[in-house]
């Protein structure tokens, strides 16, 4: 793959970098498989690297099982019931998590000039309650000293991490010309998302059927607060 469509960082690189960060024992996704046998069997990232990257080039696109999930609904309380009554955990394909790390890496390195300063918490480096707080405390204590005037404004996005529309995640890659492989990455992944909902509860489970995703980011994936960010920029700009 032509590394200066990756602004600088080789799309080798990403993918290792990618999986040095994953963590071993994390909940694996409907493949079952934990990111401690990725790293454990030598050879193995690189295959899978480049199976995706001629996927990415190519005309086809992902099969079903790569880009899936799985949902489990955990209980708040002993008598759930209602939606709302359940704590949803999203487990990710290791494999999945690979490329979308690997995306995330090349994204943040291309376009992260374009997140604001105010929504910088997806940004690597960077921790975005502790900032936040620390930013309000000290203007908070200068209005205080000083006599200040304090005016805040925000903007309340309802949901939307579950409402944006893929059309408009496409656009906004491509509009803050986020580097090909990103476009096409991402483009390919989401026609493609699905997820099982799993209850947990009592001694036997009760699984849905596939549920598509028409709109809306994955949870739990490294990729998915860059997207959101990035996507919701031109709204709190405008």
């Amino acid at each position: 793959m032509d590394e200066s469509a990756s602004d600088k960082v080789p799309w080798s690189e990403a993918w290792q970098l990618a999986a040095d960060k994953q963590s071993p024992w994390k909940a694996p996704g409907p493949d079952g498989v934990a990111a401690y046998w990725l790293k454990r069997f030598g050879g193995l990232v690189e295959q899978i690297m480049t199976q995706v990257e001629a996927i990415i080039e190519g005309r086809d696109g992902f099969h079903h099982w790569f880009v899936r999930n799985r949902t489990v609904l955990l209980p708040k309380r002993s008598e759930a019931s209602e939606p709302a009554d359940f704590r949803p955990i999203t487990c990710l394909n290791s494999t999945y998590k690979l490329l979308t790390g690997a995306l995330c890496i090349i994204l943040t390195r291309a376009v992260g000039f374009v997140i604001p300063e105010e929504q910088r918490a997806g940004v690597v480096g960077r921790r975005g309650c502790l900032d936040a707080l620390a930013i309000d405390w000290a203007l908070a204590k200068e209005a205080q000293v000083f006599g200040k005037n304090l005016s805040v404004s925000w903007v309340d996005f309802h949901k939307v991490f579950d409402r944006v529309p893929h059309f408009w995640i496409a656009r906004c890659l491509e509009t803050v010309q986020a580097p090909r492989v990103v476009v096409r990455g991402v483009g390919k992944a989401m026609s493609k998302w699905t997820t099982n909902l799993e209850v947990r509860g009592g001694e036997a489970g009760v699984e849905s059927r596939l549920v598509r995703f028409r709109r809306g980011l994955y949870q739990g994936d490294s990729l998915s607060p860059l997207l959101f960010t990035s996507t919701t920029e031109s709204v709190r700009a405008s």
